[in-house]
């Protein structure tokens, strides 16, 4: 992974010291994990759970999405995600908008740099 590559993931909001210490320090395999991550379908399924009301499938591909983000070190965007799952759990669907606008805003973020990356 390059300096350049590296900085970006911090100001994306990544704790890449955290990630890789769960990942045992080994950087390639983090970077395999980490390049998954756009193609991740959950974030899809989220979108389309919410625009169709299902609250119950929006929680579990945003609960999902958390998990990743958590284990990944996407710290920014595992804060935007983590308040969406809790009103999503609480049944709250109808008060979700700015949050799912915040966490759509931190996931493009963090997909676009790993994109311009690795193209």
């Amino acid at each position: 992974m390059t300096e350049e590559f590296k900085k970006d993931l911090i100001a994306a909001g990544v704790n890449l010291e955290t990630a890789l210490s769960r990942f045992m320090n080994m950087e390639a395999m983090y970077l395999k994990f980490l390049l998954r991550f756009p193609a991740d379908p959950n974030f899809e399924s989220l979108k389309e759970a919410q625009a169709a009301g299902d609250t119950e499938a929006a929680f579990r591909a945003a609960h999902t999405l958390k998990g990743v983000a958590g284990n990944l070190g996407l710290d920014r965007f595992y804060e935007s995600v983590a308040k969406l799952t809790e009103a999503l759990r609480a049944g709250e669907s109808g008060n979700t908008d700015g949050l799912m606008e915040q966490a759509a805003a931190d996931y493009e973020e963090i997909c676009s740099v790993i994109k311009r990356h690795n193209g």
